[in-house]
C-alpha cells in the first residue's frame, strides 16, 4: 500500500470517527460504539474513495 493510500483511508477514517463522536455527544450516548462504527465507515469511504480515484486515472 502506498503512503498516498494510507494517508487516504486514515484521514476519512479520522473524520468519520469525529462525526460519530459529534452525534454520541450531542445525544448523550455512548462514545465508544460510536467512534467503532465510524472507524469503520471511513474506513470503507477511504477505500471506496480509492477505487474510485484508480478507476478515474
Amino acid at each position: 500500500m502506498k503512503s498516498r493510500e494510507r494517508t487516504v483511508i486514515a484521514t476519512t477514517t479520522l473524520l468519520s470517527s469525529l462525526v460519530f463522536y459529534w452525534y454520541a455527544q450531542s445525544k448523550g450516548k455512548s462514545e465508544v460504539p460510536f467512534l467503532m462504527v465510524g472507524a469503520f465507515v471511513g474506513a470503507v469511504l477511504g477505500e471506496l474513495v480509492l477505487m474510485e480515484i484508480e478507476k478515474n486515472k
